[in-house]
Formats: structure tokens, C-alpha cells, sequence
């Protein structure tokens, strides 16, 4: 029987060396261990640690034991169920819709922080407990994140123990891991190929999961992270891979947990995106709500800015 392309990928890919990637990973994803996160040492056992592996299944709680989680993870986390709360009939229409139709939905958000998107997730999945039983809720959402989170560890101080980062997502959704392709991350010298290959496999796991039908998939699409620079936040501009998963129904979230103002978050009026400008739309609309929650000015352009253009030529030039 002839191998699938999924399978001819995998096969590639262990040809890397898993511990020096990710050691590298690790590296560049420093700042983001800070707060929840900690740094987490390179474990050979661990099967996501596999350069092959780009989709982990879902291990879910219960709503019960999930509930204190998000708030030991964040103190920002009732925010962002109160945001959910406001919308009854939206999360009513998406229940009817995932277990009647079929239909996927993507979930959207600024990515300030590596785990909103998660605690924005979570938030979700307890609010429609009404209509959808949290664990089958689990086991049809899907959270993309870097594969540089596999590098840390989520150490809940107040509830007394730490876990990987990586399984923490898993007690609420199917994960799957995209290669970070920035200019910072290129700089590093990551094989061009296997970054492609990785990228690859991802989206073939991901075409699988969306075609069953009834999906949430939730993105944090700026980048590697919302940059900050001087006065203001530069949300980095969405690529053609992320815009296609976004085509279809969209629910945006601007969510600021970690700024100078408390924390807030705020569920934007959700709608069917079928074109790229649509896409950069949203992230405008996002930008804009992240201004008025922070009083931080939150820019998004749909175009790399001239100092990211000039990052990226110059990281360019070093590998060359």
C-alpha cells in the first residue's frame, strides 16, 4: 500500500534532530516564559517532542474540574467569561449549528499573550455547557499554536502543581503545532525545508479535521506576537495559509489581559468572511476594540511594516 503524503512527510521529518530544533525553539521563545509559563527541558519520551508529531488529541475535563484552571492560569479569566456571557444567542446559534449542520466556525483573537487564545478558548467551552456538553466540545475544537510551546511548562502556583504546556491546552481541545516562520525565527537558521515540511503536515491534519464538519478552530493570528513598539502595539499582518482557514463563519475576540488597564476582553459581532479583505477587517476591528480596552494604540496593516520588511532582508542577507 502506498504511503500517504502525511506519511512521506513524517518520514522526512524524522530525519531532523528533534532536541537541537527545539532547543533553538526554546531559545527565541524566552520572553514568553514568564508568569504562568516557565521553561521546560527537552523530554525524548514526550511524543509531541517529535518533530512528526503536529496534532495531539484532545484529553478533556470535565466543565467542573476545567472551571478553577482558567482562573489559577489568569486572574483576567472572569473577564473573559463575562465576555461569553453577554452573547447567549450567538453561542445558541453555533451549538445548533456545529450538531445540526456540521458547520466550523473559526475562532479569532489578538495574540498578546501566548495562552489567551487558550483562556479564550476554555471561557467558551464553559459558557456553552448549556448547549454542548464540555467534553464532546473538547473533542471538536482544535487550537493552533507555535511549536515553541512545547518548550514550557503551565506552573499553577496557587492550586500547588505544573504540567506542560502543551497537555494544560489538551484537558480543553485537540492541538496542532505550526513552525513559526518570522524573521527572528529565520535569523536562527532552521532548515528551510523541514520549516516547510512541518507547515505542511500541519495544514494536511488540519484539512482532515475541518472536513468532519461541526469544528471550532481557534487561531491567535499576528505573527509570533503583537509587537510592541515604543507607544504602541504593531499587530503583524495576516498570511494567505491563515486567511483560508478563516473563510466561512468567524467569531473575533479582542482580549488584554496583561496591560496597564484591568484586564478586559470583548466578543465582536461574529460574521461570514469570504474574501482576504474581509479577514484584515477583523483584525482592524480587533486593533480598534484593543485600543479602547488599553488606551494603548493597537495598529494592524495588512502589509508588513518597512522595519519588519527590513528585518527580514537583513536575516536574509546573514543566512545567504
Amino acid at each position: 500500500m502506498p504511503y500517504s503524503r502525511a506519511d512521506q512527510i513524517r518520514q522526512q521529518l524524522a530525519e531532523y534532530n528533534s532536541a537541537e530544533i527545539l532547543q533553538a525553539l526554546s531559545e527565541l521563545g524566552e520572553r514568553n516564559t514568564k508568569g504562568l509559563l516557565k521553561p521546560l527541558s527537552y523530554d525524548p519520551e514526550k511524543s509531541y517532542n517529535d518533530l512528526s508529531s503536529v496534532m495531539l488529541d484532545a484529553s478533556p475535563l470535565s466543565n467542573t474540574q476545567l472551571a478553577p484552571i482558567g482562573k489559577a492560569a489568569h486572574s483576567g479569566f472572569p473577564a473573559i467569561e463575562l465576555a461569553w456571557r453577554e452573547h447567549p444567542d450567538m453561542l445558541s446559534f453555533v451549538a445548533d449549528e456545529i450538531k445540526r449542520k456540521g458547520t466550523n466556525f473559526t475562532l479569532v483573537t489578538n495574540h498578546s499573550n501566548v495562552i489567551d487564545i487558550a483562556l479564550v478558548l476554555g471561557a467558551m467551552r464553559l459558557e456553552m455547557a448549556s448547549w454542548i456538553d464540555g467534553e464532546a466540545f473538547s473533542h471538536s475544537s482544535g487550537l493552533i499554536i507555535s511549536r515553541g510551546i512545547v518548550t514550557t511548562q503551565a506552573v499553577f502556583e496557587s492550586m500547588g502543581f505544573s504540567m506542560p504546556t502543551v497537555e494544560a491546552i489538551q484537558l480543553l481541545s485537540n492541538v496542532f503545532f505550526s513552525f513559526p516562520t518570522t524573521p527572528t525565527v529565520r535569523s536562527k537558521g532552521f532548515p528551510r525545508e523541514m520549516v516547510k515540511l512541518s507547515n505542511e503536515l500541519t495544514k494536511l491534519e488540519l484539512d482532515n479535521f475541518l472536513q468532519l464538519g461541526g469544528r471550532v478552530l481557534a487561531i491567535a493570528p499576528s505573527a509570533s506576537k503583537d509587537q510592541l513598539l515604543r507607544d504602541r502595539v504593531l499587530m503583524q499582518p495576516l498570511k494567505n495559509g491563515t486567511m483560508d482557514l478563516m473563510k466561512g463563519w468567524v467569531i473575533p475576540v479582542a482580549v488584554t489581559l496583561d496591560g496597564p488597564e484591568p484586564p478586559a476582553c470583548k466578543v465582536l459581532p461574529w460574521r461570514y468572511v469570504e474574501t482576504y479583505s474581509d479577514c484584515h477587517d477583523i483584525m482592524r476591528e480587533i486593533a480598534k476594540e484593543c485600543t479602547r480596552q488599553t488606551l494603548v494604540v493597537h495598529n494592524y496593516h495588512d502589509k508588513p511594516s518597512l522595519f519588519e520588511e527590513a528585518k527580514s532582508s537583513l536575516a536574509r542577507l546573514r543566512k545567504d
